[in-house]
């Protein structure tokens, strides 16, 4: 497992914030990082992403768990 994801477990479900068409890679980032993963791309929690109210909503969903 690589070192930036060691302890992350996605329990075998298919993560939906990965391989979105719109996806593009955020260039500031060290390449090793570039997984197609929506929190590498160049645009995730800006204004810039179509789906930002996808992220939003699943903020609200994980405070449930506080």
């Amino acid at each position: 497992m690589e070192e930036w994801n060691k302890g992350f477990d996605w329990d075998d479900e298919e993560n939906e914030f990965c391989d979105r068409e719109c996806y593009e890679f955020n260039g500031k980032l060290k390449t090793q990082f570039d997984d197609n993963c929506c929190e590498h791309c160049k645009k995730y929690l800006t204004l810039q992403c179509d789906y930002l109210e996808d992220f939003m909503s699943e903020i609200d969903d994980l405070s449930d768990y506080e």
